[in-house]
């Protein structure tokens, strides 16, 4: 027995897709690393418009080491290189291989 899927697109998913394409053709972050590019020797921010606003420590101080973590371990749940092992899976929303993420 075939099941027979049928695949539509409602008006906001169109709305959807069209806003990704020019972030994901031009690389479009609101993230503040660009703002660090002078420490390295690069002129400039990399911003298309508007004016560099100082570095959010959140992104700088939180989500950088938490997303090296899991990278690192190759997005397993645990931190093997800590001492603690910490959990990955929590509040931050961690990009990991794991059974939480279908949840």
């Amino acid at each position: 027995m075939m099941v027979k899927s049928e695949f539509k697109l409602d008006k906001f998913d169109v709305f959807c897709l069209l806003l990704l394409i020019p972030i994901v053709i031009f690389a479009l972050t609101p993230s503040s690393y660009g703002a660090a590019l002078s420490l390295f020797g690069f002129d400039g921010e990399g911003l298309i418009a508007g004016n560099p606003r100082g570095m959010r420590t959140d992104e700088w101080a939180v989500w950088t080491p938490y997303i090296q973590m899991a990278v690192l371990n190759g997005f397993e749940r645990f931190n093997e290189f800590s001492t603690y092992h910490h959990d990955l899976r929590g509040f931050n929303a961690v990009p990991l291989v794991d059974w939480g993420l279908i949840i």
